[in-house]
């Protein structure tokens, strides 16, 4: 019977002293890691220009500021159904049958569109930290902007092309301004609302411009628009802000000692990663190394037993907002591309109004038209372009960096099932019909399903 206990206390200790050093490296490696604890690439900056503001600390001198009471009063406006609907179809051009309804609305919603347009020529404008989760101020600035561009329409069907134009100029810089200041989820909001108001801007230059001046002056705004936008590596300085504060209020940060990990260390793995992300949204598009920083930030993961005890938690963290920020700056490309774009589609047409038609190559705007010859953000060389006819069409090779001859488009004119990967990014002198077309076409598909 001796020899029996002897065993099994054997056996009792050896799994006691197992256990413990399991949780030993387990503790060690949750909370530190074994592996020394990564650093930002030298000389990066980690923290923006400005300190990031909250609702409460916008001054009047802040274009921001009237952004803000032109929500307000948007939040407390209750429209219908109806008037929604038109004010998308409004804005691919249709402007015709019973529009009663969206009138109505133009009209009552014009203090707030008012305050759009000011802040719209604020000398400064930087937007408060919106947290998407608990404020619905994002869905009320795209109302905002959608609103604005049915203005520029309405104005266009009354012939006040002026108006117009001021609207649709709003838009876009109503956009710009709304990269400022906040995290991701903001600037996707400013991104989108700039690609609205440069789609209505360049249908209107399409079909209304007649003088050369008044294009000199539209691409001449648009171009500080493009030139005044904010960078994406501020941008991700102001995410990095806004993920501490998240990470800070987590269960990870107050996870009990036995367990959890270390608030610190994850706060130096973030700041690592977010040095690395920095380091390469400050190179051009096309010298990207996003590959190479996935590569670097998920690997090991196939090896479990060594990964589990290496700083898991915060490894998982940054695997999982990779992607995310990779869309993010793709979007944000596409933002720029629409903006260099407009500027060129306006010096397309400034040609055409003094020579009578389209130039053969884009050379041709060199240099009484344009400086130089615009430059594809995607891949650096000059943006391609055809003549077709009366017609022509203008590309960036897109985020695949691949030149596909405008064949397709990298996200527009797209159908829930098409299955085609990559494309350019083209603008055609058709523009505004195609648009039209394509919103009917899905319009209709949905109506029918």
């Amino acid at each position: 019977m001796a020899p029996v206990k002897r065993i099994v206390k054997r056996v009792a200790l050896t799994l006691g002293i197992l256990a413990f050093w399991w949780y030993a490296l387990g503790y060690v490696g949750i909370r530190w890691g074994f592996t020394p604890i990564p650093k930002p690439p030298p000389r990066v900056r980690l923290q923006p220009l400005s300190p990031p503001i909250a609702k409460g600390d916008l001054k009047p001198d802040n274009g921001a500021y009237q952004y803000m009471n032109a929500v307000a009063i948007l939040k407390s406006y209750h429209w219908s159904k109806e008037a929604r609907e038109q004010v998308k179809s409004v804005a691919v051009g249709i402007t015709s049958g019973d529009t009663n309804d969206i009138e109505q609305t133009l009209r009552e919603v014009q203090p707030a569109l008012e305050l759009v347009r000011n802040a719209s020529r604020a000398s400064s404008c930087q937007m408060p930290q919106i947290n998407p989760t608990t404020d619905d101020t994002l869905g009320s600035l795209r109302e905002l902007a959608r609103l604005l561009i049915a203005d520029g329409k309405w104005a266009e069907r009354k012939g006040d092309f002026a108006r117009a134009s001021e609207d649709y100029i709003a838009t876009v810089k109503f956009g710009a301004d709304c990269t400022t200041g906040g995290p991701i989820l903001h600037a996707l909001v400013g991104d989108s609302i700039v690609s609205m108001g440069t789609q209505a801007l360049r249908a209107w230059v399409l079909q209304n411009a007649r003088s050369t001046n008044e294009l000199r002056i539209i691409r001449d705004k648009v171009d500080d628009i493009r030139t005044q936008a904010t960078a994406f590596a501020e941008t991700l300085r102001y995410e990095l802000i806004d993920e501490r504060k998240q990470l800070h209020g987590t269960a990870f940060a107050h996870a009990k000692w036995w367990w959890g990990p270390s608030e610190s260390v994850t706060f130096r793995c973030f700041d690592a990663a977010y040095g690395d992300l920095i380091q390469n949204a400050e190179r051009p598009f096309w010298e990207s190394k996003s590959e190479a920083l996935e590569k670097k930030w998920t690997t090991g993961r196939e090896h479990v037993g060594l990964w589990a005890f290496n700083r898991p938690i915060a490894q998982i963290l940054i695997a999982m907002m990779l992607p995310a920020l990779e869309q993010t700056r793709t979007k944000f490309i596409r933002a720029d591309i629409e903006l260099q774009a407009t500027g060129t589609i306006c010096a397309l047409k400034e040609y055409e109004i003094a020579r009578g038609s389209p130039p053969e190559n884009l050379s041709e705007l060199v240099p009484d038209v344009l400086p130089a010859v615009p430059i594809d953000p995607c891949d650096g060389k000059p943006m391609r372009y055809r003549r077709e006819g009366r017609e022509w069409v203008l590309w960036s090779v897109g985020s695949d960096m691949k030149n596909d001859n405008a064949a397709w488009h990298e996200y527009k004119y797209r159908t829930a099932n098409d299955e085609r990967r990559g494309g350019d990014i083209y603008f055609k002198s058709t523009e505004p019909q195609d648009d039209l077309t394509d919103y009917l076409s899905k319009n209709k598909s949905k109506q029918s399903s």
